[in-house]
């Protein structure tokens, strides 16, 4: 379906039991549990999201929040006008 496409009522408009959506999970016994076991069998990163950020240059006397703030902005009033 296309974005801002409208929806018209019918007799689909509810929500459907995993049975009726044929849920691919069925088939599979714990599905929580199996997710919990592979989570807990990988290892832990101690970084920060941050960190796998890169080192963006900014504009002399900017910070990035107000870079990233000013382009924002600018692409706002391009995209939508004054």
């Amino acid at each position: 379906m296309m974005p801002g496409a409208i929806l018209y009522p019918n007799a689909e408009r509810y929500l459907k039991s995993a049975e009726q959506n044929g849920c691919p999970l069925q088939a599979v016994p714990d599905p929580l549990a199996n997710t919990l076991a592979i989570a807990s069998a990988m290892p832990i990163l101690a970084h920060q999201p941050a960190d796998f950020l890169p080192d963006f240059p900014v504009p002399d006397g900017e910070s990035v929040s107000s870079y990233l703030r000013r382009l924002t902005c600018e692409g706002a009033v391009t995209g939508m006008g004054n």
